[in-house]
C-alpha cells in the first residue's frame, strides 16, 4: 500500500521510519513558543549549521543566502466568515513569514489587498520542509486593540518547499469562527489545536469520506454546515477536520481516503495560550489524484 509523508509517495512501510525521522528532532517538551526548544542548540539559532544538525537537509534550510536555486510561490488568501464560510472572501494586507522545520526565518512577503500574493524564495536543491505564519488583525482593528483574546497568530501547513514553482491557497478564519469549535472540543489552553482542509492537489476538490487518525489530540470532523460534529467518522464534503487538545510539538496525521489508501503528514502544533496571542496550527492535506 502507498502513503504519502509531507507529500512524497513512499511504501506504506517505509512511512513509519520516515514519521520516527521527523519526531527524532524534537524530544523535549516546548517552552511557550521557543520553536527552537524543539532542535539540538545549534540549530535553534540563526547561525547555519549545516551537516553537524542530524534534522537532514531535506526538512531545513541552512545557509539560505548562500542557496542558488530559488523556488517560485504564488497563492490567495481567504478569510472563512459566517457570511462566507466556504470558499471565504479573499482578505490582504497582512504581512506573512515563511519559517523552516527548524523554526528559521527564510523569507517575508506581504499578501496584496487581493490577497493574492508571489515571491521567490531560496529552497536548494532538495527544498525544505516550512510552514507560513500570518497574524489575523482586520483592517478595522488598531495594532493597539490587537488583543490576545480575539485575533490570533495561523501558522499553516500546506505543500513543500520544492522544486520550481507551488500553489498554496491559504485560509484564515474569523474569530467566531474560531470560538465556538474551541468551545464545543473543549480545547484547553496549554494544549495545542489544529484546523484541517483535505483536498486533491491539482484541483484542490475538497476530500470526502475519509477517516483521520492522529498521534496525540482528538479528531472531529466539521459537518456540511461547518460545525463540528462528534458524531462523524469521517469528512463530509468539505474536508474539513479538527484535531483537538494535542501536546505540543509535532503531530503525526494519518488519512485513510475513501479509496482505501492511507496517506501521512506531519505537522507542529503549539500552546494555544502561546505569546503575545493564540497560536493556531492550520493544515492544508493535499492528495495525489492517484490515490483517490
Amino acid at each position: 500500500m502507498l502513503a504519502i509523508l509531507n507529500d512524497v509517495i513512499v511504501p506504506r512501510a517505509v512511512a513509519p521510519a520516515l514519521a520516527a525521522l521527523l519526531l527524532a528532532c524534537s524530544a523535549p517538551a516546548p517552552e511557550a513558543t521557543d520553536f527552537g526548544s524543539f532542535f539540538p542548540p545549534d540549530s535553534a539559532t540563526e547561525v547555519a549549521a549545516g551537516a553537524e544538525v542530524a534534522i537532514g537537509e531535506n526538512l531545513c534550510l541552512f545557509e539560505p543566502e548562500k542557496t542558488e536555486k530559488d523556488l517560485s510561490v504564488a497563492g490567495q488568501v481567504l478569510e472563512m466568515s459566517w457570511d462566507n464560510l466556504w470558499p471565504g472572501n479573499y482578505i490582504g494586507d497582512i504581512d506573512m513569514r515563511v519559517i523552516d522545520w527548524c523554526g528559521i526565518e527564510v523569507d517575508r512577503v506581504t499578501v496584496q489587498s487581493t490577497g493574492s500574493f508571489a515571491f521567490h524564495t531560496p529552497a536548494g536543491e532538495h527544498g525544505f520542509v516550512g510552514y507560513f505564519e500570518y497574524p489575523h488583525r482586520p483592517e478595522t482593528v488598531s495594532e493597539d486593540d490587537w488583543t490576545y483574546g480575539d485575533y490570533p497568530v495561523f501558522r499553516e501547513f500546506d505543500k513543500e518547499f520544492r522544486g520550481d514553482y507551488i500553489h498554496c491557497n491559504l485560509r484564515l478564519f474569523s474569530p467566531g469562527i474560531i470560538s465556538l469549535p474551541l468551545n464545543m472540543t473543549k480545547q484547553k489552553d496549554d494544549k495545542g489545536y489544529i484546523q484541517g482542509t483535505l483536498y486533491e492537489i491539482i484541483s484542490y476538490e475538497t476530500l470526502a469520506d475519509a477517516a483521520i487518525e492522529a498521534s496525540s489530540g482528538t479528531v472531529t470532523y466539521l459537518s456540511d454546515s461547518h460545525l463540528p460534529d462528534a458524531t462523524l467518522t469521517t469528512t463530509k464534503s468539505r474536508g474539513l477536520f479538527l484535531v483537538s487538545n494535542t501536546e505540543p510539538g509535532p503531530v503525526e496525521l494519518t488519512v485513510t481516503l475513501a479509496s482505501g489508501n492511507q496517506v501521512s503528514k506531519t505537522v507542529y502544533t503549539w500552546r494555544l495560550d502561546s505569546e503575545p496571542t493564540k497560536v493556531i496550527t492550520n493544515v492544508g492535506f493535499p492528495v495525489m489524484p492517484q490515490l483517490l
